[in-house]
């Protein structure tokens, strides 16, 4: 759906940020080892109906030093 959600990182207990300022559709987190997440973003392009987008990127987060990194680009889409 293209209905927005966020995601919030927790370090522990206590939240540290979200990956990206606004509200993303279509998105799916992945655990990936002890200290990465991983953040699969999909996107509509073109005129694409809202149940197929075929816009994709995962991007790996990591927590260092109580902070939020990217270890891959975030997309636009």
């Amino acid at each position: 759906s293209d209905s927005p959600a966020q995601v919030l990182f927790f370090d522990r207990k206590s939240p540290i940020g979200t990956p990206t300022p606004d509200p993303r559709p279509y998105i799916t987190i992945t655990p990936t080892a002890n200290d990465i997440a991983a953040v699969q973003y999909q996107w509509r392009q073109g005129q694409e109906p809202a149940c197929c987008p075929t816009g994709i990127a995962t991007v790996r987060f990591k927590i260092e030093d109580g902070k939020l990194k990217a270890l891959d680009p975030i997309p636009n889409g």
